[in-house]
């Protein structure tokens, strides 16, 4: 079986033969497919086992599969009267760049909706891949070597070992980051599942291969069959309740496949009397420079090679976000247009802000929709602009909702709609962080004697500055102890990670020195600093706030919460 930086590298010399930076075919989407497809029985296998359902087929992966069998009621999800929906970017959970995610807070966060349209989600990668082949090669191997050595006399020793061995494997095995949150979320509410697309995808062969997904409470809302996945679903198998949808000719008119780096994901859902599409994905941000390719994205989508032919709004940076984000909402307008569904919801990062010119040329495209959010969803890490202009801990509306208020009136309250951001800097949250988290005091000015502390914390930190002055702030009362024993606690988790090497079981010490120090930096030190002033939400939970919606599901005019 081929690991995933083997598969990746093939497709990337495959790539460069056919001299295109990205390029999607029928056999390359069907390989990735099956590799996928693989890795999810081996999730269910090693990760699950008997906790829940799973259903790894081609077109998706479902989690807690049958969970709306028997939680699911049409009488309770009306009884509620709202459907919450969300959509959240949770910043490649599991992976060692987004290594110190406070998974459960994350998931007491989803908790508050009903179905949430999760983006940036990953397969394991790195060293926990490096891990999971071990402990799968060893599982696979061992029975045959223990009984091997069964036959000779004298081994009882080996024998022992290598038994003890074989059964600490079994919990060897690192699940990813969005199994992580499902395990959370299963823990506030056992009517929890995901569904999640059939395989990752990126701009480059070489990158981080994302997911997307949907979160949903299954006692509130069920997935069911989607016309377009089921009018070709005999090319995969599984239930068509979900699909990347057919970007190929005889359902866009023209191929506009490799307009993606990243393509959407569709499922229908129903709760009590409101049934709907969801449509999510995360478009593309750093436009390619190569011409090349930069006609392979804007010949589909614009009928132009170069972005200078579109008109206002499009620059050099933003083209192949506006070109993905056009394919997205034609093919919202061909879903409703060709199917009995008229409710096409996208929620999704589109990497382009509310306020961008080119929108209403966008809109058109599927008449009688609107884009909802104009507030930030994204999170400034600095605390001042170099003009010393406040950020307010946000930069950009990335995260947004598409749909027709006309069609999914249950969506609005009235003439308004129900969307919001909800800002990690108020409420609840912050509450949490705050007390959890928080050493500094915004308010007092460093002085000499608290920065030789903060220094003499971090003099076995890479990467720390020893300039006094590089540290804005001083810490509050007890901040000391509220850091060290988050850090004393982070240090027992990563002593207690196995791994195999040679046979045994033996500690994965795997860049543990890096992991402290980028821990206590990260998470605490960098508080004291302007430029890294609101970094430590991201590290917890996210660089993108949640957004949110409301849809009435009882069949009334009735407004209430």
């Amino acid at each position: 079986m081929l690991k995933l930086g083997q598969f990746i590298q093939l497709i990337f010399i495959s790539v460069l033969f056919t001299n295109l930076a990205f390029a999607v075919t029928d056999q390359e989407d069907f390989e990735r497919r099956v590799f996928y497809k693989e890795k999810c029985l081996e999730i269910e296998k090693y990760s699950v086992g008997s906790a829940f359902s799973v259903d790894c087929f081609h077109n998706y992966h479902h989690f807690n599969s049958k969970a709306h069998s028997s939680h699911y009621s049409a009488t309770s999800a009306r009884a509620q009267k709202k459907l919450k929906i969300a959509e959240y970017n949770l910043w490649h959970p599991g992976s060692l760049r987004s290594g110190f995610k406070d998974i459960p807070f994350v998931a007491q966060i989803i908790e508050q909706w009903d179905l949430v349209a999760a983006t940036e989600l990953l397969p394991v990668i790195g060293r926990d891949e490096e891990n999971n082949n071990e402990v799968v090669e060893f599982l696979e191997n061992g029975p045959n070597l223990l009984k091997e050595l069964m036959k000779t006399d004298g081994n009882e020793e080996q024998i022992k070992e290598l038994k003890d061995n074989l059964e600490q494997a079994k919990n060897l095995y690192r699940a990813p980051g969005y199994l992580k949150i499902l395990f959370e979320l299963r823990k506030l509410d056992k009517s929890w599942a995901l569904i999640l697309a059939p395989r990752g995808e990126a701009s480059e062969p070489t990158h981080v291969q994302e997911m997307v997904g949907f979160f949903y409470r299954s006692s509130v809302v069920r997935p069911i069959v989607n016309e377009h996945c089921d009018e070709f679903k005999s090319q995969y198998d599984g239930k068509a309740i979900a699909c990347i949808p057919n970007l190929k000719k005889e359902f866009m008119g023209r191929d506009v496949r490799n307009v993606f780096s990243r393509r959407p994901f569709i499922a229908n859902f129903e709760s009590g009397n409101f049934d709907f599409t969801m449509v999510t994905s995360h478009v593309i941000f750093t436009s390619p420079d190569e011409e090349d390719r930069m006609a392979e994205i804007l010949k589909p989508s614009f009928g132009v090679s170069t972005y200078e032919d579109i008109g206002t709004g499009i620059t050099k940076e933003t083209y192949a976000r506006v070109a993905e984000s056009k394919i997205i909402i034609e093919m919202m307008n061909n879903l409703r247009e060709y199917y009995y569904e008229e409710d096409i919801i996208y929620g999704g990062d589109m990497n382009l802000n509310h306020g961008n010119g080119f929108w209403a040329d966008l809109l058109k495209l599927f008449p009688g929709a609107d884009i909802f959010i104009s507030e930030a969803t994204t999170i400034s890490q600095p605390r001042f602009l170099s003009s010393g202009t406040p950020t307010n801990g946000v930069s950009n509306d990335f995260d947004h909702f598409i749909f027709d208020p006309k069609k999914s009136s249950e969506c609005m309250s009235g003439s308004k709609d129900t969307t919001e951001v909800h800002s990690y800097y108020t409420g609840k949250i912050q509450k949490y962080i705050k007390d959890e988290y928080l050493i500094r005091d915004p308010a007092e000015i460093v002085i000499d004697a608290i920065v030789e502390d903060v220094l003499a914390l971090d003099e076995n930190e890479n990467e720390v500055d020893d300039d006094k002055e590089d540290y804005d702030y001083s810490m509050i009362p007890g901040a000391k102890i509220k850091m060290e024993n988050k850090i004393d606690a982070f240090e027992k988790e990563l002593k207690k990670l196995k791994t195999i090497k040679n046979g045994k079981v033996v500690w994965d010490d795997y860049r543990f020195d890096e992991k402290m120090n980028f821990f206590k930096r990260r998470v605490f030190t960098d508080q004291l600093k302007n430029r890294f002033y609101y970094r430590v939400y991201s590290e917890l939970i996210s660089d993108h706030f949640p957004v949110s919606m409301s849809c009435k599901n009882n069949g009334t005019d009735d407004d209430e919460n």
